[in-house]
């Protein structure tokens, strides 16, 4: 069976809803649709629209399709007279291939194209122009978007605020609690937005996706966890996940624990996905392993010295995170709030015998922007170390 959707790689803290939710599946009737998290789903393409799907190439590439490790390629679909969609390979594999033939097969670009009838050619230069003026281009998950918009806005709006704090000081009299209390406001919404997204890292990162339809098999040596399903595998890691197609969608068909490594491999051989051994070889969690492999017809092939302390493989799985997925949208975002609310607070509060009404509300704003800060860097922190003493 062929892999009939496109799924993104490993994905770290925010960005978890992209490995769980983001999917670019043909239909049955031979149509295309996207997925992302949140929205309503995309339609691409009607039934028989598609007529070719290309891969573009080098200088056919947009930037925002280089790959980190310099392969220049994305997948086109095309109708007879227009671009359709053009999704960077990329994004839908890990991030250790080791050449664009492997790009293509782990992002399972040649699949998706025979689940359409078609087979995955290099693109013209004419059809390179025509994907340049695609209806959907992807340039990076939704996710990620979406928190470059939110950085872009949270920039602004603290540099808004700090020079707002500052005309209010320097300016005092009448006007200058005003514009405090307009600076206040400001940085009050700015918290609550980090609050917000510290919240759903928080909640996305404190424990596995619920097992519909999977077997759940525990690594108690590295506190990592695989699921095991006939429509998906999931890897959950410290903060991070990577959803894989199951053998009945055309993924993984083989579990293979050698050389200190276990992989998941697909039909063509391809590894989906590599992860040290360590706590997977040992009789009894194998045991496990092979129960729930062989409950979805997924075959468990562990060789002779595939045991604790052998060499171990480099994970070819893992992916960072960044300040933006860790919930701080800007990287030093939530010091700068915390910096500008004190700052706020304190030329307002000054003297407090004669605290008028419009300076102690100016007050109280700063203070809730400060204490909305403050609580979602120590919940923030609090997991941090948890995590420290798993890993320890």
């Amino acid at each position: 069976m062929t892999r009939s959707s496109l799924r993104p790689g490993p994905r770290a803290g925010l960005e978890i809803a992209e490995a769980r939710e983001w999917r670019i599946e043909v239909t049955s009737g031979g149509g295309v649709t996207m997925t992302s998290p949140g929205e309503p789903d995309t339609l691409i393409a009607s039934p028989g629209q598609v007529a070719r799907a290309v891969v573009l190439r080098g200088a056919q590439v947009p930037d925002a399709g280089v790959h980190p490790r310099g392969f220049e390629e994305s997948l086109a679909l095309l109708s007879d007279d227009a671009a359709l969609l053009v999704v960077p390979l990329h994004l839908l594999a890990h991030g250790d291939v080791r050449d664009a033939a492997e790009l293509r097969r782990v992002a399972g670009a040649d699949d998706f194209a025979q689940s359409l009838g078609l087979a995955l050619e290099p693109a013209t230069d004419a059809e390179a122009a025509l994907a340049s003026r695609s209806a959907v281009t992807v340039d990076r998950g939704p996710v990620r978007s979406g928190l470059r918009r939110a950085a872009s806005r949270h920039v602004a709006l603290l540099v808004l605020s700090a020079l707002g704090a500052i005309a209010a000081m320097a300016l005092g009299g009448d006007i200058g609690p005003y514009i405090g209390l307009a600076a206040s406001a400001v940085v009050l919404f700015v918290a609550f937005e980090q609050w917000r997204y510290r919240a759903t890292f928080l909640q996305l990162v404190a424990g596995p996706p619920a097992a519909a339809g999977r077997t759940d098999v525990a690594n108690g040596s590295t506190g990592e966890l695989l699921q095991i399903g006939a429509d998906d595998v999931v890897h959950v890691g410290a903060g991070t996940e990577t959803w894989l197609a199951g053998p009945r969608r055309g993924g993984v068909v083989t579990c293979s624990v050698s050389g200190g490594s276990l992989r998941l491999v697909d039909r063509r051989g391809t590894d989906l996905l590599v992860l040290g051994a360590t706590g997977w070889s040992s009789a009894g969690d194998r045991d496990t392993l092979q129960r729930a492999c062989r409950a979805v017809g997924i075959d468990l092939d562990v060789a002779r010295g595939a045991v604790e302390g052998g060499d171990a493989a480099e994970p070819r799985s893992t992916t960072r995170m960044s300040a933006a997925a860790s919930g701080d949208v800007v990287t030093a975002g939530p010091f700068a709030a915390l910096l500008i609310s004190f700052f706020i607070a304190v030329t307002h509060a000054a003297p407090v015998d004669d605290l008028d009404p419009i300076r102690a509300v100016v007050v109280v704003v700063a203070l809730a922007a400060l204490a909305l800060t403050g609580v979602a860097q120590l919940r923030q922190r609090q997991w941090s170390r948890r995590l420290t003493r798993t890993r320890g």
